[in-house]
């Protein structure tokens, strides 16, 4: 049977086009993706100062006498102690990291002012707005 395939795009604005035939016709028919954004992962290193970064990659190494010489406190003698604090440093860092890479992801509210012509603009319609007396919305709103 005869497949009527105008009927289901009907009033869609599709038409016919011609498609190549050449295998070597070097036309492209197919959409470019889309750029797509940075892992939140790297957002978050982005907002990492690059200091911190040498300090925390010392830390996530376990590299004692480096993260003595980014906290410029290689001559305190404080290799030891540091040395058992380094793996609860890095536990925490990547405890941290997480929590950043989450809140990347989450949907935040921004506002922004209108322009001025479309605040001057009045709205119809009927409206309720709660408010206390004395704030002096009734002239502020009808005016």
């Amino acid at each position: 049977a005869d497949v009527d395939w105008a009927a289901p795009y009907e009033g869609a604005g599709a038409r016919r086009v011609d498609l190549p035939t050449y295998p070597f016709q070097h036309t492209r028919y197919w959409l470019r993706p889309a750029a797509v954004a940075a892992p939140a992962a790297d957002r978050a290193d982005a907002q990492e100062p690059v200091r911190s970064q040498a300090l925390w990659a010392a830390v996530h190494d376990g590299d004692v006498k480096a993260a003595s010489v980014q906290l410029g406190a290689e001559e305190a003698g404080i290799e030891e102690p540091l040395s058992a604090v380094l793996p609860h440093l890095a536990a925490w860092h990547d405890r941290c990291r997480a929590a950043a890479q989450t809140n990347a992801l989450r949907y935040r509210v921004v506002w922004e002012p209108l322009p001025a012509r479309a605040a001057r603009r009045r709205l119809g319609g009927r409206w309720l707005v709660v408010g206390q007396d004395g704030d002096g919305l009734v002239p502020e709103l009808t005016g």
